[in-house]
């Protein structure tokens, strides 16, 4: 039993350890992006240069977007009639859901070829657009100097630092 113990006590410590670990790279992960999205553009730009070359690294300034459409429902509305109102209605996905019990999959297919209409079931259309193709859509909008409402959209626009070692 004492070893038993022994090794549960190593695998509590050992999850501890990884918890304190991975709050750690999470904290370093957003240092990181704010040097890359905030403290080196805004370097960059008070000197005037989009690219840079140094002793050891190579630095350019890229356009970026960054996010997904929100999970709050009432955010939700407003982003996806954000992007209605700037013509972004294709790039909107519908979903239609019908709750069914294990053991329907049958019926799940009839459902979807006549949902309310032959059975009664109550369904519900969900929203959704892929973030890589709404971040596509807001790099399109913003390369046509077109006005994008980030903060509906729940993305983030800016420039952002590459940096990479010289070889």
């Amino acid at each position: 039993m004492r070893k038993i113990d022994e090794v549960a006590a190593h695998v509590a410590a050992l999850s501890d350890e990884i918890e304190a670990l991975e709050a750690r790279v999470k904290q370093l992960k957003a240092q990181r992006q704010e040097l890359l999205t905030r403290e080196l553009p805004d370097m960059m730009a008070e000197i005037g240069a989009h690219k840079l070359e140094l002793d050891k690294y190579v630095l350019s300034l890229t356009e970026y977007v960054s996010g997904s459409i929100p999970k709050e429902p009432e955010a939700r509305e407003r982003a996806f009639a954000a992007l209605e109102r700037i013509g972004g209605g294709p790039i909107i996905k519908a979903n239609v859901l019908a709750q069914l019990t294990k053991g329907e999959l049958d019926e799940a297919r009839r459902i979807a070829a006549a949902i309310e209409r032959d059975f009664g079931r109550e369904a519900k259309v969900d929203l959704n657009v892929h973030p890589q193709t709404l971040h596509a859509f807001i790099r399109e909008r913003l390369r046509n100097g077109e006005p994008v409402p980030a903060d509906d959209l729940g993305v983030q626009v800016g420039m952002i630092t590459k940096v990479r070692k010289k070889a």
